[in-house]
């Protein structure tokens, strides 16, 4: 929208438009999800899953909204990425182990410690409703929109960690959010984070920025 306003409602056909959207929005699904740890009965957990689902629904409808606003503003070239897998950056580990230290119960215990996979899930159907509404809004504008996946992307690069030369694809180099910057034992220092895939608790190191960006301008290139 401010773009819009900033350009008088104009998205010239000429530009390329980068959209990438959908992080937060499963870290606050998250967030919903993890309250099943703690629901007093089935009843609760049921609507507190539904309550979560809902929330990605309506991220991804968000999201369309916007791309279709580029769209019917003239942009023609618009890139899309999906959502990375929230369930594998730092953040969610802490957010599932400050649960397991409240728990009571074997049965919470198992709910905290699922947490990871669960936010994996809302994570692929995030991706999975974004990519049909891509399709429909493919055949319904007859733009071919261009996607890049994060998701995949992410998972490579910890499935094949040695190879791109990581030594650490769990944990955060720096925790600023958690730990006022306090840097893990293994971690050179804040500007170069050797060896980690995630700077800080949410965010990738420049290195993984950097492949990223190599692949998307191979995606970008093949157009």
């Amino acid at each position: 929208n401010a773009f819009l306003q900033i350009n008088s409602g104009v998205a010239p056909s000429d530009a390329l438009y980068i959209v990438l959207i959908g992080g937060n929005d499963i870290r606050a699904a998250r967030e919903i999800r993890a309250g099943v740890v703690f629901a007093a009965d089935a009843v609760e957990r049921q609507a507190i899953r539904q309550a979560a689902n809902q929330s990605i629904k309506d991220a991804v409808l968000s999201e369309i909204a916007q791309i279709s606003k580029l769209i019917a503003a003239g942009a023609s070239n618009i890139l899309v990425v999906n959502a990375p897998d929230i369930g594998a950056i730092p953040e969610t580990d802490l957010v599932s182990l400050a649960l397991l230290a409240s728990a009571q119960t074997k049965q919470q215990e198992r709910k905290a410690a699922r947490l990871p996979k669960v936010a994996t899930k809302l994570s692929a159907k995030y991706n999975r409703l974004l990519a049909r509404n891509i399709g429909r809004t493919e055949r319904q504008t007859g733009i071919d929109l261009i996607e890049y996946d994060l998701f995949d992307f992410l998972a490579d690069q910890v499935d094949n960690a040695s190879d791109y030369g990581y030594i650490n694809t769990d944990d955060a180099c720096a925790y600023f959010l958690t730990q006022g910057g306090a840097l893990h034992p293994d971690c050179d220092g804040y500007i170069t984070a050797t060896g980690f895939l995630f700077y800080d608790e949410i965010h990738p190191t420049t290195a993984a920025h950097q492949r990223a960006g190599i692949e998307i301008l191979g995606v970008l290139a093949g157009q």
